[in-house]
């Protein structure tokens, strides 16, 4: 098999496929610096330690906050803490910040009330996917027209 094809289509496939898992993502937390907020209150606040699937050994902290809020005389409840977070904040800080019982500002979507978030936007670092992404499907089409030669 023609090296150039195969790492050219790897390429595209695995550059596409984290632009659609993380395009979504992106848009919302881009469009949630303009979304209203309400006060609302963190209903709890811990830490939460996951393990690594293939191994026994490995663990990673999560910080894992609920919230409520009140839109237009209904309640609301959510956990999510910004867009495209994957637990990469340092748990403790992040639980010491958002205490049980805090007052709160909750940013929700105009559209759907439900889709909330309690720090809105994307970091410069959140956002580096689209870059990477971009330069795998870039590489895999210029490999895949090397490989018609």
């Amino acid at each position: 098999m023609n090296p150039f094809l195969f790492f050219g289509c790897a390429s595209v496939l695995s550059g596409s496929a984290l632009l659609a898992a993380g395009g979504r993502a992106l848009v919302r937390a881009v469009r949630s610096k303009s979304w209203p907020s309400v006060e609302g209150s963190i209903a709890s606040s811990a830490i939460i330690k996951d393990q690594y699937s293939n191994s026994h050994a490995k663990h990673w902290l999560r910080a894992a906050i609920r919230y409520s809020y009140c839109v237009r005389g209904r309640s609301y409840a959510g956990q999510r803490i910004r867009f495209l977070d994957q637990g990469t904040n340092d748990a403790e800080t992040v639980v010491a910040r958002y205490p049980a019982g805090k007052a709160v500002r909750i940013y929700y979507s105009p559209a759907d009330a439900s889709l909330s978030v309690l720090e809105p936007g994307a970091t410069w670092f959140q956002t580096l996917f689209l870059p990477i992404a971009l330069a795998l499907i870039t590489a895999g089409i210029t490999l895949l027209l090397r490989s018609r030669h």
